[in-house]
């Protein structure tokens, strides 16, 4: 099998790196190479990496799983090392083959300057290096599928000194984690949030997608309890999740229910190319109302201003997420049970949002907090900070009701 093309396979790792993790494509090189190294030397040697002062011995037999490890070691290095910089990873590598007769020091060679894939001292470089690209390619694939990202380590968050339990969100309409960046920057937990993939477009109702992030979740990050949340489509999608965890005896101590009102009105009428156009804009831009926009710029100039901050494939991704999504919430009818208690917490914006959609909105809406800013702009700067201390003081006080209950 020949390499895919060099450049292909570089653009590949770069668009998911930045998309899950907020790390340069340098480590990614590194973790294909790794499991290269595993491939062409065989299990019969030992391959530690020697990255400032850090030895690192793989748990895993993919490129996968050495990316983990990397970027654990780059949060959080052994005592005594100095802190990893992911962008210096492959100048500063050097990989140690032990085997029973000899032993080598390979030094990878940047290839995102000129496409060279070289690693100086490895005995039988050329297989190397072609391996090194094929498994980069793989790995490249499968950041793609990836569904659940961790926003803390995307934005580089440092972890809280006093650990909490992580807090999962799911996607709104357009399927995207990053609606949720202002607002993971501000809790005092770690922050992951599903992303819309293939297999959950593919799902033919809310239902069974919220069972398909179950089994991720379950799979991913096995525990006892868990916190949940979500924003318009998401929340709906996150109380559906909530009824299926406590069904296989999970405690659900949280569930952040953002805006679902306005979703839930989406499934009593028909959206068209012109106000998908609009919403993705605002999406874009949260500061901005529909009055500032609706009449005063055509299709024409709405389509020019989102391709400023949006490549062309990606608005065809997100406008396909929301086709998807409109289809999963017209099917939809609630599943039994709901997610009253003192685990739910719902979060209204306070300002409407497209005003032939704010009458339906409202006659879904159920007893909540109304909170600053409309469906976008709540979870945007300067109102993620008063979103986060809600959702902090209902998590505390109702970890209180649960120690006392």
């Amino acid at each position: 099998m020949s390499p895919p093309s060099s450049r292909d396979t570089l653009q590949q790792l770069r668009q998911h790196m930045s998309r899950l993790y907020g790390q340069p494509v340098q480590l990614s090189l590194l973790a294909a190479l790794l499991h290269a190294c595993q491939q062409i030397y065989g299990h019969r040697t030992q391959i530690l990496l020697h990255w400032t002062g850090l030895p690192l011995k793989p748990a895993g037999d993919d490129a996968s799983a050495w990316l983990r490890q990397l970027l654990d070691a780059c949060e959080a290095p052994a005592a005594g090392s100095a802190p990893c910089s992911p962008a210096q990873a492959l100048t500063l590598a050097r990989i140690e083959i032990r085997a029973p007769q000899r032993s080598v020091i390979l030094a990878p060679s940047d290839p995102l300057p000129n496409d060279d894939w070289s690693i100086r001292g490895a005995p039988g470089g050329q297989a190397l290096q072609q391996a090194w690209q094929l498994a980069a390619a793989s790995l490249a694939h499968t950041l793609e599928a990836e569904s659940i990202v961790e926003l803390s380590r995307a934005l580089g968050l440092p972890r809280a000194i006093t650990p909490q339990p992580p807090l999962y969100l799911v996607h709104g309409a357009d399927g995207s984690a990053a609606p949720f960046a202002a607002l993971a920057a501000r809790l005092n937990c770690r922050v992951y949030a599903f992303s819309l993939r293939q297999a959950g477009r593919r799902q033919p109702s809310i239902q069974t997608l919220a069972a398909h992030y179950v089994r991720m979740l379950l799979s991913s990050a096995p525990a006892a309890a868990y916190r949940i949340g979500g924003h318009s489509f998401g929340a709906i999608v996150a109380a559906e999740m909530a009824l299926i965890l406590r069904s296989v005896g999970k405690q659900v101590e949280q569930v952040v229910l953002l805006d679902p009102s306005l979703a839930m009105a989406a499934r009593d009428r028909q959206s068209d190319a012109g106000n998908e156009m609009l919403t993705l804009f605002l999406a874009l831009h949260p500061e901005m109302s529909e009055q500032q926009v609706a009449g005063r710029l055509d299709a024409g100039e709405l389509a020019a201003r989102i391709a400023q901050r949006m490549p062309k494939g990606r608005i065809d991704e997100v406008l396909s997420n929301r086709n998807a999504c409109l289809a999963l919430l017209q099917r939809y009818r609630p599943t039994p049970g709901g997610t009253d208690g003192a685990s739910c917490l719902r979060l209204h914006a306070r300002q409407p949002f497209i005003a032939s959609w704010n009458a339906a909105a409202l006659a879904y809406r159920q007893p909540g907090i109304e909170v600053p800013g409309n469906h976008f702009s709540m979870l945007a700067e300067p109102h993620a900070d008063s979103l986060a201390q809600l959702i902090q003081t209902h998590r505390e006080s109702n970890h209180e009701h649960i120690l006392h209950s």
